[in-house]
């Protein structure tokens, strides 16, 4: 998958022009260009931007990869969302607009209609990414993540409403592109997993477009870790190399570089509470393993989940936490 990581108030921007090339180039290529769009807070930002470039969108079908089973006019509706953002600001033809009808009681016969209209390969397919590593309304563990043959079903999804139509991974696999937006702290994991992990749709369907376009907040991609004090690492290099270690306590003097009066002489004992879980430490690693564990001051009861290492708390005027020095208890 290609990535193009951006700071967030870029991203609209970046997948706007990406989208508008596709279009031009298509249209250029074979007179006529598709595009299938879809839901969320990030793709709306999208179409906004889309809206203002210039494109000949009589020349341009859209469709979409998913939508809720309510009326047109509805709040939770994908159609809606993209008439606000992207339809009522262009100038095109209705017929041009294939609106997936998820208000029919039929969802089969929706989806088998729906199918009809459908082009052999879609020239892009706009794809959100959820928290759960879904995209259109494909859920992890869901049948239709195994569909070789329909190319969209009626499937429910775990999150309100339930009921949905969907294109299926044929489709998404045929499409010249897929552009993957993705944005939000809680999409950092799904991204990680669509990435780095092996590859597996049922478990992360966003992995559908692995090998497509996908334009990513930068945020996302910074990784984030509490980085243990020198004498802290001392302690890891201490324990039995390439195996899980587990203290069950400890107990230390921290030497603070400032004095107060709640920190008399400058030195404030601090307990490093068991550590539940510890990944394994090996040469290939270097020392930017994860460790879990949590870590307190006795005077002040301040607490932080950073991980292994002991901090002390500021004095006044001062922020965050102090790296200690060790001293060995005798």
């Amino acid at each position: 998958m290609q990535r193009i990581v951006c700071d967030s108030k870029d991203l609209a921007t970046a997948a706007a022009t990406r989208i508008a090339q596709e279009l031009a180039r298509a249209v250029a290529e074979r007179g006529h260009a598709s595009l299938a769009l879809a839901g969320g807070t990030t793709p709306k930002a999208t179409y906004e931007v889309l809206a203002g470039l210039p494109l000949d969108w009589s020349q341009i079908d859209i469709f979409f990869g998913d939508e809720r089973c309510v009326p047109a006019d509805h709040a939770d509706s994908n159609y809606r969302m993209a008439k606000a953002a992207l339809f009522d600001r262009i100038t095109i033809a209705p017929e041009r607009i294939h609106r997936m009808q998820g208000e029919l009681a039929e969802r089969d016969a929706a989806a088998r209609a729906y199918e009809a209209e459908l082009p052999e390969r879609l020239d892009v397919a706009v794809l959100g990414i959820g928290e759960d590593g879904h995209t259109a309304s494909l859920f992890p563990g869901a049948a239709a993540l195994r569909e070789e043959t329909r190319r969209v079903l009626p499937v429910t999804g775990p999150k309100p409403p339930p009921e949905r139509l969907s294109v299926t991974p044929p489709v998404l696999r045929a499409a010249r592109l897929c552009i993957v937006l993705g944005s939000g702290a809680g999409k950092a994991e799904p991204v990680r997993r669509a990435f780095a992990e092996p590859l597996d749709i049922v478990a992360t369907p966003i992995q559908l477009a692995r090998d497509r376009s996908a334009l990513l907040q930068r945020a996302l991609l910074r990784r984030r870790c509490w980085r243990p004090s020198r004498s802290a690492l001392g302690l890891l290099r201490r324990s039995r190399r390439g195996r899980p270690f587990r203290w069950s306590r400890l107990d230390a003097q921290a030497r603070a570089p400032h004095s107060g009066a709640s920190h008399a002489g400058g030195q404030c004992k601090v307990r490093l509470f068991r550590i539940r879980t510890a990944e394994r430490l090996r040469p290939e690693h270097g020392l930017h393993q994860r460790v879990a564990g949590r870590t307190r001051t006795r005077d002040a009861g301040t607490s932080a989940a950073h991980g292994i290492g002991v901090g002390t708390r500021a004095a006044p005027g001062q922020s965050g936490f102090a790296r200690p020095s060790w001293e060995s208890r005798k």
